[in-house]
């Protein structure tokens, strides 16, 4: 006798939603508190950030100290990451900073990275005074670019540096610590153009500025106590909660899923519900509310409910998730990319579940950076189910707002199962996830037909 081998329906919404056509929730705060945080400099439960450092060879002359190298690359970085020049340059002709505050909010650090006897030297210009003989020079074996881009160990054996700067924030200048590590990253970027030496060189060479820091506070609701993880970058907050005594769980977990949340979302602990409002100036508070409400505004998780949402599939039909369950007991949503090498592992299972489940619909969610080679793929597999699409680099978007962010999607494949009331029977992520669901909907059919 074959086993069948469970697969899970991913059913993504891509929203494209009428507000006018969903529920309206009336939530009120009935109390604000803050949590006090502090910064930690470590590995923690975020993932490292990596910063390239930009070719600078063309002010090589600018410079002093530059040492005798087999090769050698100057590369500069802007350590002000929450205000690009663009935004700086328009705060100064508003007369909202002046041009000793803009020449400091947009600040660049300049190394040299270069090849000297079989070693790789890196010495930073901490300093800032253009001349690099006055700096210390980092000294290791001219391999360990290789190894560092999977080797997290090697990472972590880089000292941590300390750079000062400032950050405009809430229409103030506020004065900033960055913690980061410098290290080599050979191929950081894939370049496809002509060769040229100088950018050849810098590849080589490539530097980046790896930043682990976050923050982390504890908090307490009626008897039970929480803590809470943020990483800021790019002036952007992410958050992670925890009951206290428990450890955070981290993207590379396999067994838990990941759930990152921002500003203004609204997150359910235990029987509580809390927003989270902002992110104090000085980094050191957060503020939250706690709400008077006993259900989530969006669900996302086991047991919860789900907004009928509105969007639009790629073939340009407007749809519902009740659309979707019409005649139908459940609706699997699939959360895939094409670059996603496990999601397309598992489309002979859903293309089974497809064919033999036929009172489950399926809502296929590709999260891809172009349209196109989903929809050649979605036509060369012959998946004929409802698709939608959702551009992953911009997150901006309404539908990547509603879809991937109200529903916490960070892994993929993400399958989600609903039932006929938009509630959420089974989520989970992977091979084990698509099994558990079609067991599942497998027991389920049986007792029906009972």
């Amino acid at each position: 006798m074959t086993t069948k081998k469970p697969y899970f329906f991913i059913v993504f919404i891509y929203l494209i939603i009428s507000c006018t056509k969903e529920k309206q929730y009336k939530v009120n705060s009935i109390e604000s508190f803050n949590v006090k945080l502090v910064k930690h400099k470590s590995v923690g439960p975020f993932p490292t950030i990596l910063r390239p450092f930009s070719n600078e060879y063309l002010l090589l002359p600018n410079f002093n100290g530059i040492p005798e190298a087999d090769s050698l690359s100057l590369q500069g970085f802007k350590i002000n990451s929450s205000n690009s020049t663009k935004d700086l340059e328009r705060l100064l002709d508003e007369n909202k900073i002046d041009s000793s505050e803009f020449k400091k909010l947009n600040l660049k650090l300049y190394a040299i990275s270069a090849i000297i006897d079989e070693k790789q030297i890196i010495i930073l210009d901490k300093n800032n005074n253009y001349d690099f003989s006055d700096d210390e020079k980092m000294v290791f074996d001219k391999n360990l670019n290789f190894i560092i881009q999977k080797n997290y160990a090697a990472r972590d054996s880089f000292p941590y540096i300390t750079l000062k700067h400032q950050e405009y924030f809430n229409e103030k200048v506020f004065d900033r610590e960055l913690d980061m590590r410098l290290m080599p990253y050979r191929d950081y970027f894939i370049v496809t153009e002509k060769s040229n030496y100088e950018r050849d060189v810098y590849i080589k060479l490539q530097l980046v500025a790896a930043v682990d820091e976050y923050r982390t506070g504890n908090f307490k609701i009626g008897n039970n106590e929480f803590k809470i993880g943020t990483k800021t970058h790019r002036g952007k907050s992410d958050f992670i909660f925890q009951e206290k005594d428990k450890p955070f769980y981290s993207r590379r977990n396999k067994d838990k899923e990941y759930e990152e949340f921002k500003e203004g979302d609204t997150v359910q602990l235990g029987t509580h519900f809390i927003k989270i409002d902002s992110v104090g100036a000085d980094l050191d508070k957060l503020y939250l509310q706690k709400l008077d409400i006993t259900e989530l505004p969006n669900g996302y998780k086991d047991g919860q409910q789900l907004r009928d949402y509105t969007f639009t599939d790629i073939e340009g039909n407007i749809q519902t998730m009740s659309t979707l369950l019409k005649n139908k007991d459940y609706l699997l949503i699939d959360f895939w990319g094409t670059w996603c090498v496990p999601c397309l592992q598992l489309t002979p299972d859903l293309k089974r579940i497809h064919q033999e489940y036929p009172h489950i619909a399926i809502l296929g969610v590709d999260f891809d950076f172009e349209k196109e080679p989903g929809v050649k793929y979605i036509k060369e597999k012959e998946l004929d189910w409802t698709h939608v699409f959702i551009e992953r680099v911009r997150k901006d978007t309404l539908l990547h707002k509603k879809l991937v962010g109200k529903l916490r999607v960070d892994n993929y494949p993400t399958f989600i199962l609903i039932d006929k009331d938009l509630k959420i029977v089974y989520r989970g992520i992977g091979k084990k996830a698509l099994n558990a669901i079609e067991e599942l909907i497998v027991v389920n059919k049986a007792l029906k037909e009972q």
